[in-house]
Order: C-alpha cells, then structure tokens, then sequence
C-alpha cells in the first residue's frame, strides 16, 4: 500500500494498493477541502508500478479508459477531477501483455 498525499498537507487524501507482482492496482482519491476550488488540484502521481510496463488505467468515475506506462503514470500522474465537496476518484489499473 502507498499513501500518495496526506490530508494534513494538501486537500486531497489518496492512496494506493498494488499486487507484489506488479501486475493489478487500485487508487482511491477522496477530496478532503471542502473551501478549496477543486479544479486546482495537482496530477496525483502514482508508486510501485513497473515503469516499462503498459497499463490500462480504469477510471470508475467517467466512461473511459486509458493506456500509459508505468513511467507516465509514476512521473505525469492522473488528473483529479472531483464533483464537488467530499468528491472521489477510483481507478483500476491493469497490466497490458503485448
């Protein structure tokens, strides 16, 4: 389990698990500023993911889906995007064999 960004300094809290081989992971993103414009929030940068890995990336909260390396995931990030007050994200990750 990695904790990506803690409530005490920032308004986002998020963490994220991942399977020993690498392979799965889920991310969950909660907002946690309820004064601050959610809009303005940083890409949430992930760990523990295998950088010359493709993964598909699931996002359960919009309709599609994408896929990026574990380097762009790990260095870029994914954007937040919350509904408002007490809003989250949730992903499913997913490693790609070619």
């Amino acid at each position: 389990m990695y904790r990506l960004s803690s409530p005490f300094s920032s308004g986002v809290t998020s963490w994220m698990y991942v399977l020993p081989d690498q392979t799965r992971a889920a991310v969950f993103a909660f907002n946690t500023n309820f004064y601050e414009n959610v809009w303005n929030y940083p890409r949430l940068k992930l760990k523990g993911l295998q950088s010359t890995s493709t993964y598909k990336v699931v996002p359960q909260h919009i309709g599609f889906n994408l896929q990026l390396t574990g380097q762009t995931l790990m260095s870029a990030g994914l954007v937040l995007s919350f509904s408002g007050d007490a809003g989250s994200n949730f992903w499913i990750l997913e490693k790609q064999w070619v």
